[in-house]
C-alpha cells in the first residue's frame, strides 16, 4: 500500500491537476513556513533586512540544508508523520480551546479585565473538541511510532 492515494486512481486529467495544485501548494506554503526561520538566521548573522547576495547565500544554504537532512534520514516521511500526530493535534484543538477557556474565566479588577461567561453549550462543545483532539493526537502519535518500529531497522540513508 501506498502513501500516496493519488496513485490508486490511475492517469486522468483529474489526477494530473491534483498533482498541478498540490505542488503548487507545496512551494508557495514552503515559502511561507521557511521564511520565519530564513529571518531568524539572518538576525544571528547580522544581515541587512535589504535584498542583498548574503541574504541570498543565507537562504540558498538554507534550502540546500533542508534538502540534505530530508535525503540523509531514512524515512523521513514516517518522523514528520510523528511530530505532526503528537503537535498538530495539540497546537489546533487542545491548546486554543484551554487558553480561551482559561482567558475568560481570569479576572483582574485593576485592569479592567473583566471575566467573560461561556456558555454552557460552547463551554462542552469546546470540551469536546479538546477530546477530539487528544484522541486524534494520541491515536496519530501512536500510529507514526508503530510505523516507524515495524518499517525500518535502522537502515541506511540513500546518500550513504
Amino acid at each position: 500500500m501506498d502513501a500516496n492515494i493519488i496513485i490508486s486512481l490511475g492517469r486522468s486529467v483529474l489526477v494530473v491537476l491534483a498533482n498541478v495544485f498540490m505542488a503548487l501548494h507545496l512551494i508557495l506554503a514552503f515559502l511561507i513556513v521557511v521564511n520565519p526561520v530564513c529571518q531568524e538566521v539572518e538576525n544571528l548573522f547580522d544581515i541587512p533586512h535589504e535584498f542583498c547576495v548574503s541574504r541570498c547565500v543565507i537562504r540558498t544554504f538554507m534550502v540546500l540544508l533542508m534538502v540534505l537532512i530530508g535525503e540523509c534520514v531514512p524515512h523521513f516521511d514516517k518522523l514528520l508523520a510523528l511530530v505532526g500526530g503528537s503537535t498538530v493535534s495539540l497546537l489546533t484543538f487542545v491548546l486554543p480551546n484551554l487558553f480561551y477557556m482559561k482567558l475568560c474565566d481570569q479576572e483582574s479588577p485593576g485592569s479592567g479585565w473583566k471575566k467573560r461567561p461561556i456558555s454552557l453549550h460552547m463551554r462542552v462543545f469546546m470540551w469536546e473538541l479538546i477530546l477530539i483532539g487528544l484522541f486524534g493526537g494520541i491515536a496519530a502519535t501512536y500510529s507514526a511510532f508503530i510505523a516507524i518500529v515495524n518499517s525500518f531497522s535502522f537502515s541506511k540513508a540513500c546518500l550513504l
